[in-house]
């Protein structure tokens, strides 16, 4: 049988109807998914951008609140101020919180809770007594961290811990860290042994 050309024309069209439907109904179907990883991406890019931004600011502080300097009234007041500053206006300051503690017994101190003189601390009891069962080296009342509030004075060693909460916009991303508020908190540490000021 002679293949004539209104055949050959018959079958492409037919074997073509209906393509550029085909395509659509694949993109609406493909493109959410490509849409939310893309903006997942995104988003992740800009965590890793603001923990970056967020140690170098701390790091800044850390080496500004070291020398003792400060303008005018309250040095940690002006460490803070510092802190967002460098920054450079891309993290909102109402999200940023700065504590500042001051170790007077060595490096070695940080982190750790204060020393306990009896079994009661090491039994879980709640009712501890300070300087009895005790020694409360930063005078708050309570058994914790042996850090004292502030920059400290010359040659002592003050750890700034930095957190900033990024509110999440990919609720994809929000189910992956488990975190149903869709915040992902950024920290940031450093420790500095303050100049003889």
């Amino acid at each position: 049988m002679v293949n004539t050309g209104a055949q050959h024309s018959k079958k492409t069209r037919s074997s073509g109807f209906g393509q550029e439907g085909t395509v659509a109904l694949e993109f609406a179907l493909v493109a959410p998914v490509l849409f939310l990883l893309l903006i997942g991406f995104l988003e992740m890019g800009l965590i890793f951008f603001t923990q970056t931004v967020l140690e170098n600011a701390t790091t800044h502080a850390g080496r500004l609140g070291k020398t003792g300097y400060s303008v005018g009234g309250n040095r940690e007041t002006w460490i803070r101020n510092e802190l967002w500053r460098s920054t450079g206006g891309y993290l909102d300051p109402s999200q940023i919180n700065v504590t500042i503690l001051t170790y007077t017994r060595g490096w070695n101190a940080i982190g750790q809770l204060e020393p306990c003189w009896t079994a009661a601390c090491t039994n879980g009891a709640s009712n501890l007594i300070a300087n009895i069962d005790y020694e409360d080296i930063n005078n708050n009342n309570v058994r914790d961290d042996q850090g004292i509030q502030g920059a400290g004075t010359g040659t002592q060693i003050v750890h700034y811990e930095v957190t900033y909460s990024w509110p999440i916009i990919t609720p994809m991303l929000c189910s992956i860290i488990g975190n149903p508020a869709c915040n992902f908190d950024i920290k940031s540490t450093t420790t500095v042994r303050n100049e003889g000021f």
